[in-house]
């Protein structure tokens, strides 16, 4: 697979907040979020001065990573104007000046090469019409010794994977959960991308109930 079918950023305001209704009623910030937060500085080589987090949405995993490392400087990228819109809203006036978020693409970074100790996605790689192009810009805005973290839904879940573990999802939630599926790559087709990835050495990708993880590291030259 070459290329993916692109319908474009999430525009329009009851969009987005029909988005943030569903966040909300998952409980996406604790049950997701925090742990994989938790789950990356536990294997981070030093602490992080540098955090992207693209396809940030309406910014909720940034504000995570944002108050959990104060000392460290956290950018939200997002190709919607209507999301960037609902982040700055969402954080203004929680006096956090260590996040920004910022109107741009995945597949065209707008950062300098090496600005990043982490990279972070959720749910982001299906909604990219050039996911090789992604992963290369991800790889150069790595640090040395830094890494990335990409994970998004599988394609490759049987039904009853499903069904048990959206067991307890609202049923608005349990359909979009299942759209998410049947939009995304099976697992075989990410693994054969990163495997022709000029850094295919330095990647990982490991299968989590409903998702894949794709794990990035950049040597330390």
């Amino acid at each position: 697979m070459e290329f993916k079918d692109f319908s474009g950023p999430l525009i329009g305001k009851d969009r987005v907040r029909r988005y943030v209704e569903s966040l909300r009623r998952k409980d996406k910030v604790k049950r997701i979020y925090q742990p994989l937060i938790e789950k990356i500085l536990s294997e981070a080589t030093r602490p992080p001065k540098r955090i992207l987090d693209i396809g940030t949405g309406p910014g909720f995993l940034a504000l995570e990573f944002a108050k959990r490392i104060p000392t460290a400087f956290v950018a939200g990228l997002d190709l919607s104007p209507d999301m960037v819109e609902y982040a700055e809203n969402f954080v203004e006036g929680k006096d956090l000046k260590n996040l920004q978020f910022v109107l741009g693409d995945a597949q065209e970074i707008p950062f300098e090469d090496g600005y990043f100790d982490i990279v972070v996605s959720h749910g982001m790689i299906k909604c990219v019409s050039d996911v090789r192009k992604m992963l290369n810009e991800v790889y150069r805005v790595l640090s040395g010794d830094g890494c990335a973290y990409l994970i998004d839904s599988r394609k490759d879940v049987f039904p009853e994977e499903f069904d048990n573990i959206t067991e307890n999802f609202h049923s608005i939630d349990k359909k979009k959960s299942r759209r998410s599926i049947d939009k995304s790559y099976q697992t075989h087709e990410i693994k054969k991308i990163l495997n022709e990835m000029s850094f295919n050495k330095n990647t990982q990708i490991e299968v989590k109930g409903l998702t894949y993880e794709i794990k990035i590291c950049k040597p330390f030259n």
